[in-house]
């Protein structure tokens, strides 16, 4: 009972870390949808190419740039629903594009500056987030090898769906 009060302070400093980054990326998120970005961002990527691995590259570099700047859920709900449309549109199935942009947008929550998942992690760990940078780049590392396995065979990712429906 005595370590209580530390532990509620401790509980509370992470929970307010947490909440104000996704408050910061909710208020950014909030100001893209004002200014129509997303649909912006969909015209110039349809009117950038027709080749559907052209657009594919161009997703992961957005999404990968995205996470350096806005919280994972921020971008899912913000640009999820408009490239999946777009993926559909370039001949893409709805799970594995969706599969793909998960794993894509958890890369983007682990990288600095903003990434929520280093920033809770590191919290609960009570380690500073640049004394874990070392370990992130592991992390990176297996989750870009993943995507890449992922457009080099596409049924590894279907797989697993189609047994179970």
């Amino acid at each position: 009972m005595r370590d209580l009060p530390q532990i509620l302070l401790s509980s509370a400093s992470i929970s307010i870390t947490v909440m104000a980054i996704i408050a910061f990326a909710a208020v950014f998120g909030w100001l893209l949808a004002w200014q129509n970005v997303p649909e912006a961002i969909a015209a110039s990527i349809t009117g950038i190419t027709a080749r559907k691995y052209v657009f594919l590259a161009i997703v992961i570099a957005f999404i990968l740039l995205l996470g350096l700047v806005m919280e994972v859920q921020a971008i899912a709900t913000i640009f999820g629903p408009l490239l999946n449309t777009l993926a559909i549109g370039y001949g893409f199935d709805p799970v594995y594009f969706g599969v793909l942009l998960a794993i894509l947008m958890q890369i983007g929550g682990i990288t600095p500056p903003v990434g929520i998942l280093l920033n809770i992690t590191c919290g609960l760990a009570d380690v500073k987030p640049g004394q874990c940078l070392g370990y992130i780049g592991i992390f990176v590392a297996v989750m870009t090898l993943v995507v890449v396995l992922a457009i080099l065979l596409p049924p590894l990712i279907a797989f697993l769906p189609s047994v179970l429906i």
